[in-house]
């Protein structure tokens, strides 16, 4: 690299630049791959565990390692030989995401009890990104086992990554469960960064870290090798700062490739193009919206409720329908003020607590059958290990009986699906067909609901698409911003439906912390 090009290469700013920037910044020789994966490295060293000590790299690749990757695909540039769109930019994944021997990582799903398993290989979406010239420089740490875990852990907290912190400032929330993946992506630890979603583990952290996230349509992406809570409706999906970083993260993700750049061009970036329902209610506007502070749970309401209209009049070519009815998706939220257990042999709480912890048995265990050189091969070895090692398994503020409550609930069900299981279960897919029902008898290509509301919750009945886009800022420094639900298979309308949003929304927040 020439000296002129080291002197561009700096002015490239890691915290603002956009996937698209880096690509660009490739493409026109001002920087190479291999100086891309030094910078990053340094930035995550100055501030991961030093200086602000925002913990959102659980684990970096053995540095020799992926500079001679990253060497390799230099050289592949040179020759004119491109794997993808991306090739040669680093990326985070979450540490839910099987990496094989090869990369030098671990995957523990932010466990001690993993450490030192070996999966049987890298998952099949760490291959094909690969395969596309794409860098894996490091996991990012997340909630604990995709919060599934136990009462008392904290959004972004982990054994093994300690707890991940917001950009925004201390006692401002990181949401969960991919909270590394959002924070890490904020921070400029990585060009852009992979999450994994149940119920609002991508476009949670997305929000509270002033980034894009888009969990895609059920099984759209490959989920073998990654840490499950349940099949039904766990997804990977791409977080970016812009949303051509979103499409084209997206298009390497699925086999076989989808260009949804395509989706960014005129007319699909046009506001005309789409119509709207407008989310509201009480479990659809944030009747609890945060103010972000954590001793302070509603204190945003008033200031959350004009930003939400402020964007629906710059959004207004767009709006066909406001209120768009969802009926019965008050089943979601109406028991949220419950705790969630068991309570003579019947299940007390939230309907969806129950199904995802019995479905969790069943597929937990199975991923870990899969692996080797550990003892830890059903969920009962991993509740014993902890209870034996709580020091390395729990907060030290937790209360240990209660800190898995979650694992021992899934162990209580053995999988079985009963009665209640398949009432909630139906309860469930009522909500998925009404949310269906409504845009169709409307004719609308999707919903938008402010963010802190529950539409992951009416996501996830249906395995729909949901993305997230924060474009303002709380007094506090909250991030605040919308969230689009739309029908199975359609990203390619909630990318274009961003696009054109992009077009008259103010820019995401970033933090003065990092910049």
């Amino acid at each position: 690299m020439t000296t002129d090009s080291l002197q561009r290469d700096v002015e490239l700013d890691l915290v603002r630049a956009t996937l698209q920037d880096v690509g660009r910044a490739l493409e026109e020789g001002q920087v190479t791959s291999e100086a891309l994966v030094k910078r990053y490295l340094a930035r995550i060293e100055a501030d991961n565990i030093n200086g602000l000590g925002l913990r959102a790299v659980i684990e970096t690749a053995p540095r020799d390692n992926v500079l001679a990757i990253a060497k390799q695909l230099d050289e592949e540039r040179a020759a004119g030989k491109l794997r993808g769109q991306l090739h040669g930019i680093p990326i985070l994944i979450k540490d839910a995401i099987a990496t094989g021997p090869e990369l030098g990582m671990q995957t523990t799903g932010g466990t001690f009890a993993l450490m030192g398993s070996v999966v049987p290989a890298s998952a099949p979406l760490v291959q094909t990104l690969m395969s596309r010239g794409i860098i894996i420089l490091g996991k990012a740490n997340m909630t604990v086992l995709n919060n599934m875990y136990g009462e008392g852990i904290e959004n972004g907290w982990s054994p093994r990554g300690g707890q991940t912190l917001s950009v925004f400032g201390s006692g401002h929330n990181t949401g969960g469960s991919s909270s590394g993946s959002g924070v890490g992506l904020a921070a400029g630890f990585a060009a852009a960064t992979i999450g994994c979603e149940t119920m609002g583990s991508i476009t949670s952290p997305g929000l509270h870290s002033g980034t894009y996230g888009l969990k895609p349509t059920l099984k759209l992406v490959d989920g073998r090798g990654i840490i499950p809570i349940t099949s039904r409706q766990d997804c990977a999906g791409p977080m970016g700062k812009s949303v051509w970083d979103l499409a084209t993260l997206l298009s390497s993700m699925v086999v076989p490739h989808t260009d949804y750049t395509q989706y960014l061009a005129s007319p699909n970036n046009s506001l005309s193009s789409y119509r709207l329902g407008v989310a509201r209610g009480p479990g659809f506007f944030p009747f609890s919206y945060s103010s972000g502070l954590k001793d302070d749970p509603h204190a945003g309401y008033p200031e959350s409720e004009a930003l939400f209209d402020d964007a629906l009049r710059l959004l207004a070519p767009a709006i066909a329908l406001d209120p768009a009815e969802i009926p019965g998706s008050e089943t979601i939220w109406e028991r949220d003020d419950e705790q969630s257990c068991f309570e003579n042999g019947k299940w007390k709480g939230r309907r969806e607590v129950l199904l995802m912890v019995t479905d969790m048995y069943e597929d937990f265990n199975t991923y870990l059958a899969g692996l080797r050189n550990t003892s830890i091969r059903t969920l009962e070895d991993l509740v014993g290990w902890n209870k034996l090692h709580p020091d390395q398994a729990f907060p030290s503020a937790a209360d240990p009986s209660t800190a898995q409550m979650f694992l021992e609930y899934a162990v209580q069900t053995q999988g079985i699906k009963g009665e209640e299981y398949k009432a909630f279960l139906e309860i469930g897919n009522a909500v998925a067909k009404s949310f269906v029902d409504t845009l169709d008898k409307h004719n609308l290509d999707a919903i938008v609901f402010p963010t802190w509301s529950w539409a992951p919750g009416v996501a996830s009945t249906g395995g729909f698409p949901i993305s997230v886009m924060p474009f303002a800022q709380l007094e506090s420094g909250e991030p605040f911003g919308l969230m689009f639900v739309a029908r199975r298979g359609d990203e390619g309308k909630l990318i274009g439906l961003m696009a054109a949003c992009e077009k008259v929304l103010p820019a995401r927040p970033i933090s003065k912390l990092v910049q």
